[in-house]
């Protein structure tokens, strides 16, 4: 039996990180939530993720800075997402592989993730 692909999912607005979870969740993905960039960066050091999921417009770390900081610092190398409801914003993280605007579409999330998983 294979092991679950493990997604950290970055997202500061509870009822979306709870539903983007239970998704993955359902789909059979490990889902860990973290609350911001700082949690997230936290998480990312401490444990092996397959792909992160982060929103960009978040508390005390954005999710900008955070993938700056294991891009730069880290050499984080795995398949990084990003989602933002501001279009301007999200063509800034040139350190993710995909972006999707808020709300998401699903079927964008799950086959653009399927991709990267299956080229990382």
């Amino acid at each position: 039996m294979n092991t679950p692909k493990k997604i950290l999912v970055v997202e500061d607005e509870r009822l979306s990180r709870m539903l983007l979870v239970k998704v993955l969740s359902s789909k059979g993905y490990e889902s860990v939530p973290a609350v911001d960039g700082q949690h997230g960066l936290e998480l990312a050091m401490e444990q092996d993720f397959d792909a992160i999921i982060t929103d960009l417009e978040m508390p005390r770390l954005g999710g900008l800075e955070m993938i700056r900081i294991l891009r730069e610092k880290w050499g984080y190398d795995r398949p990084i997402l990003v989602t933002s409801g501001y279009d301007d914003t999200i063509h800034r993280s040139h350190f993710a592989q995909l972006h999707l605007l808020k709300p998401l579409d699903l079927q964008l999330l799950f086959s653009g993730l399927e991709k990267l998983l299956n080229e990382a």
